[in-house]
């Protein structure tokens, strides 16, 4: 008999590493923990997301993990590092959800390891990510085809909001 989980499985956000003529799949990058915030902006520059994601090796460690054990965290924030250089034949896709698939370039990664083992392993980091929705202009024609995938979905989401009302912002007429 198996046992009900308690609790829902959560999503993780992360990252997907595509080749940009095939559209294979080299790489999963899963964050370990979802990070609290996502900061999302648009602006004429473009979209942008930033999010800090935390990284703790404590569990591995206690389970006995061989990696764990001889590596600490190095093996996920050089994966990490590995997809923020700039790779023009792969396509690096910010996944946060169903909803939000997005094909992105890094604008800076900034890896704080806050905890070491005796080897100086990195066991604890938190990881500052900025990362810019591909433009048309600088992107892979795979790339341009998840970007407007992406864009459709967040017009379906907007026409989804419930309509505002002139006087839910204390106005009886237009202007």
């Amino acid at each position: 008999m198996s046992a009900t989980p308690t609790e829902p499985q959560l999503l993780k956000a992360g990252f997907l590493v595509l080749d940009a003529a095939t559209g294979a799949l080299h790489r999963i990058v899963p964050f370990q923990y979802n990070p609290g915030q996502l900061v999302h902006s648009v602006g004429h520059e473009g979209e942008t997301f930033a999010c800090v994601v935390e990284y703790d090796a404590t569990d591995a460690l206690a389970a006995g993990d061989a990696l764990a054990l001889e590596r600490g965290l190095a093996p996920q924030l050089a994966a990490l590092r590995e997809i923020a250089d700039d790779h023009p034949d792969s396509v690096i896709v910010f996944v946060w959800g169903p909803s939000r698939v997005a094909p992105v370039a890094f604008l800076s990664l900034v890896v704080a390891e806050t905890m070491f083992d005796e080897r100086l392993n990195p066991v604890a980091a938190t990881v500052t990510l900025e990362l810019r929705v591909a433009a048309d202009g600088d992107a892979s024609q795979l790339a341009v085809q998840i970007g407007a995938e992406y864009e459709r979905s967040q017009e379906e989401l907007a026409n989804l909001a419930p309509p505002g009302t002139l006087a839910a912002l204390g106005l009886d007429s237009l202007p």
